[in-house]
């Protein structure tokens, strides 16, 4: 594993908790594809973040013994710890890519995709759901009037906020795709 490259660490959310009166660092999955979190020791973090998918182990080793003035812990205990991020889906892995495209066939196969806001920034209740999105176009909205659109549509300025507080936005903005149908 010396010179061979490791897996980059995703793109993750990193942020200090304090687990049994000790300091750690806990990484979750922004994107939702890896399940639970990892915690790991300042000095992991370390190892962590400088697997880039360009280091090997020899430069992982290196960058750790510069930084903290000491030896690096064994090769087998970081190939350790890499195996548990692997295993977590942190890392930008073979593993990691094969889940991956299996999220994706799952995802793309669906007929009706699931909500990701439901009950949170909407209601999660499909006749509520549709009672409010109706009700945004109500004036001051632009109503329910279809008019036959003019020219060509070629983008759409919309909010991107809950339907709370941007909804009439969203109705005067798809208010144009409506005409246009």
């Amino acid at each position: 594993m010396g010179t061979s490259k490791l897996p980059a660490l995703r793109l993750l959310d990193i942020f200090p908790v304090q687990h049994k009166g000790r300091k750690f660092f806990c990484l979750k999955d922004t994107e939702g594809l890896a399940k639970g979190a990892v915690l790991l020791a300042l000095e992991s973090l370390y190892l962590a973040i400088t697997l880039d998918g360009k280091a090997g182990m020899d430069d992982v080793r290196a960058a750790f013994e510069k930084r903290f003035a000491r030896p690096a812990p064994s090769v087998q205990q970081i190939e350790k710890m890499i195996q548990k991020l692997d295993d977590c889906l942190m890392l930008d892995s073979p593993r990691f890519q094969k889940h991956l495209r299996q999220v994706r066939r799952s995802y793309a196969r669906l007929k009706r995709r699931p909500s990701a806001m439901a009950g949170l920034a909407y209601s999660a209740l499909p006749d509520v759901l549709t009672r409010e999105l109706d009700s945004l176009f109500d004036p001051p909205g632009p109503g329910t009037a279809r008019p036959a659109g003019q020219g060509r549509l070629v983008g759409l300025v919309s909010p991107h906020i809950d339907f709370r507080r941007g909804g009439i936005g969203y109705a005067w903005a798809y208010q144009e795709i409506l005409a246009r149908e």
